[in-house]
């Protein structure tokens, strides 16, 4: 879903194995809500800046009664959406080959290891373990380099020459437009996790941090929480998120807390800057159509920032610690 999350789950892997209990699964059961709640409260709040709707308003537009001059703005976005979508015309057999490809790799990482039931990696019996997400994503990643971008042909009779179909992915397109900076990135956050343990900066900053046993721990996350969501808004979500999630393990090791109650919120709270442009990559697209001010992203930021805040504190404490236990120390810190 981002790079803050891959992050999350490769430094945890690192500083702790694969025993974590954060997989594919595991991890949507707890950020879809999230992200659910999150969106519908931008949505109602975005209407209500913009619109100045209140209760009923909101009530009255869901029945479609609003006032005929917003009915009209609406049926003009209606036209215009249905206009662009005829346009797209129906969906190529490349197109139906990746979505394919997509729904399958969805279902390859909820099902490998569901948990409540053996997935498909116990048919492996002990080389299962060695199963992991990626290795689905390299398993569909090779795949586009074999599978037909045409719909291919059963015979050939009459055709003078076999006609070959190019593959839904090659390796010049990959070359020239995947992202190896953020891989790289990815990789330096990892090396950084590993460096943290092998040069004893871990144990040092465990130590250190005991000194914050005295604050209950839902405090803790709120001001980890909110300082993460402040600091993303002028730095990269991905270097934010590399540089404090090993810290903030180190920190819960600390303390005598779970390191995933500090990790998951604060790697949700690296994804939530909505109040300045340079903050995340869509912020600057939606800013350089030049229709908006820096302050009107500030003013529906500031109060989707606390929205979010609230949300991502609220999920952790009931639903996060559902999932995976946070009130307990686990077993899996060694």
């Amino acid at each position: 879903g981002s790079p803050t999350n891959l992050i999350l789950t490769g430094i945890l892997g690192t500083m702790y194995g694969p025993d974590t209990g954060v997989d594919f699964g595991s991890f949507f059961l707890f950020g879809f809500p999230t992200m659910v709640i999150c969106l519908v409260s931008a949505w109602v709040w975005l209407q209500i800046l913009y619109f100045g709707l209140g209760a009923k308003d909101l009530v009255s537009c869901f029945r479609c009664q609003c006032d005929p001059v917003k009915q009209r703005r609406y049926a003009m976005v209606k036209t215009m959406i249905l206009r662009q979508y005829s346009e797209l015309g129906p969906m190529s057999f490349a197109e139906k080959s990746v979505a394919i490809h997509f729904f399958l790799m969805a279902v390859l990482w909820i099902t490998r290891d569901p948990k409540f039931v053996p997935g498909w990696a116990s048919l492996f019996g002990a080389h299962g373990s060695y199963i992991k997400d990626g290795t689905v994503a390299m398993a569909i990643g090779f795949s586009y380099f074999c599978f037909p971008s045409e719909k291919p042909r059963l015979h050939t009779f009459g055709a003078k020459e076999a006609k070959s179909s190019p593959a839904l992915l090659d390796w010049y397109t990959v070359q020239h437009h995947l992202s190896w900076d953020m891989i790289l990135l990815l990789g330096g956050g990892f090396a950084l996790a590993t460096g943290v343990m092998k040069s004893g900066l871990s144990d040092q900053l465990a130590e250190q941090f005991q000194a914050f046993q005295v604050l209950p721990t839902a405090i803790m996350v709120a001001i980890i929480v909110t300082i993460v969501t402040f600091t993303t808004e002028i730095t990269s979500n991905t270097s934010t998120a590399t540089i404090i999630l090993p810290i903030l393990a180190k920190m819960a090791e600390g303390i005598g807390i779970n390191p995933l109650y500090l990790m998951m919120p604060a790697a949700l709270a690296c994804s939530c800057a909505f109040m300045l442009p340079v903050a995340t990559p869509p912020n600057a697209i939606v800013f350089s159509v030049g229709t908006l001010r820096v302050i009107d992203m500030m003013k529906s930021g500031l109060v989707l920032n606390i929205v979010c805040i609230t949300v991502i504190l609220g999920t952790t404490m009931t639903l996060g610690n559902a999932i995976f236990d946070l009130n307990t120390f686990p077993t899996w810190i060694t």
